[in-house]
Parts: structure tokens; sequence; C-alpha cells
């Protein structure tokens, strides 16, 4: 069998591609970059001041990048030119390794803008069409809006589209105690309808029945919302005449209360003071 050489064989018609070697291996990746970055200067979209048309600008990124078949290394270096000036100073905090991958730096940018599976639901419940915006902008907006909700929640069949329908209205009818439970676990991930049904009765049937005079620690406790007068405590010690607060300035009398919330009465006056004032 002829080996294969970097150049054309005076015995054979085998050709192999020349691989960069280690002095020229900058000089070739470089070539590359300049090459891709020159092709798609005018042909890739610029980053929309819009934040909600950002998944659509990276869908439209991700297709020319097929179109012209933009190896992985590279998609990362031609789209940094294409960002904001904002987006740019925000991709500062990223290390360099995270930089050259193309999927961490779309999921860095997405992260930062808040645009999570809920944020595109909340876009797409309280979308309202412009005065400038045709209907049918209006709608294929509303359509990308859905998608991308979907597309991020991992939903790509009947059975999940009708689970996040039936989920998502669950949640509306739940307490904030039971919505805020409920969201704690599910994290950035989506229950079923079931799950998030169990998960709204195990916070029902464990919470603290305000009713009851059993807290959580068992220990008795008796409600009072009734108003102490201080003055009133004060006086049972004056022989029923309440000085007022400069009176008692003029004395020099200061009087400690300290906080007691056994019996009827949240305030007793525990002791008097002289001191100088």
């Amino acid at each position: 069998m002829t080996e294969c050489v970097p150049e054309v064989s005076r015995t054979t018609s085998i050709l192999c591609p020349l691989s960069p070697g280690p002095r020229r291996e900058g000089a070739w990746y470089q070539s590359r970059t300049t090459h891709f970055g020159d092709t798609l200067r005018h042909v890739l979209p610029s980053m929309p001041s819009e934040i909600s048309e950002l998944p659509q600008f990276f869908d439209t990124i991700e297709k020319l990048y097929q179109i012209y078949q933009v190896p992985d290394d590279l998609r990362a270096k031609v789209l940094i030119p294409k960002l904001s000036s904002r987006a740019k100073s925000i991709i500062v905090r990223m290390t360099a390794e995270d930089l050259e991958r193309y999927d961490e730096v779309k999921r860095f940018l997405l992260a930062e803008y808040k645009l999570t599976p809920r944020e595109y639901k909340n876009r797409f419940d309280s979308a309202v069409k412009g005065n400038d915006e045709t209907y049918v902008l209006f709608a294929a907006s509303l359509h990308n809006l859905l998608m991308y909700y979907l597309r991020n929640r991992n939903v790509d069949d009947f059975e999940g589209v009708c689970d996040l329908l039936v989920s998502d209205k669950l949640k509306t009818c739940l307490t904030g105690g039971q919505l805020n439970y409920v969201l704690s676990l599910e994290g950035e991930d989506w229950f079923r309808p079931d799950k998030v049904a169990t998960l709204a009765d195990i916070h029902l049937n464990n919470r603290p029945n305000l009713g009851s005079s059993k807290p959580v620690d068992n220990r008795p406790v008796r409600a009072n919302n009734t108003m102490v007068n201080v003055d009133s405590q004060m006086s049972g010690v004056t022989g029923g005449r309440v000085p007022s607060r400069a009176a008692w300035q003029r004395r020099g009398i200061a009087a400690t209360l300290r906080v007691q919330c056994s019996g009827p009465h949240c305030y007793k006056l525990s002791s008097w003071t002289r001191r100088s004032l």
C-alpha cells in the first residue's frame, strides 16, 4: 500500500491534504478566521437592541453558520464583532475558554438578559400589537415567543404541550406560599401537573393553621391584639395620676420598660431608675 505523503507522489496520483505544522499553526488558524470573518461580514445581522428579539437573532446566526459551513471553533469569534457594545462589556466576565465556545457565549448572554423560559411565557402573555406593526408581523412575533418558550421547556410533542399548559394554569390558582414552594423546587425545570398538585397539597397540609392555638413547635399561645396603654401601667405606680413626659424629664426620672408577652398585656413596667437628664 502506497504511503500518503504531503505532496504529489511521482509514482502515484495520491494527493494528501496539507496539515499545518507547529510553526504554521498560528498563521493557518488566523487565515481561517479571516476568511470566514470576511465572508460573513456583510451577511450576519447585528445584535438587535430589543431584548425579545435576541433568540431570533441567534436562530438566524446558527442557520447562516450551517449554510456557510462555519467550523465550531470559529463560531464564537465570528459572532463577537456582531454583538452590541453592552453585550461586549458583559462577556468580558467570561473566561477565555468559554469565550471560544459559541454555545457558552449564547447561554451566558441569554442568562444575563434574563431570557428564561418564564420570561418568554410572560412576554407571550403580555404581548401587545404596536401601532406601527402589522398583524402579520405581530402574529409572527407571538409564534416566535411561544416556540422559544416550548423549546426552552424541552417540549416537542402534543402531550407535552398539554401538560405544560395545564401546569401553567394550575400555578395561577395557587396561593403565594404554595407558588413559591413549587417554583423553588422547580428551579430552571418544570413539573408536570400531577406533581404540581401534589406539592401544593403537601404545602397546604403542613403549613401552620392560623386558626389553631398550637403553632408548629406545639407551644400554646393566645393571640392578643389589644393595644396596651403604657401610661396606664405607669399610673398604677403613681397613684392614678399620669405625669407627662416633660414632667418626668423635669424630675429626672426615667422608666425602664421590659417587653414581655405573657398574660393579657404585652408590656410590663419592671423597674424605676433616677438618672440625670
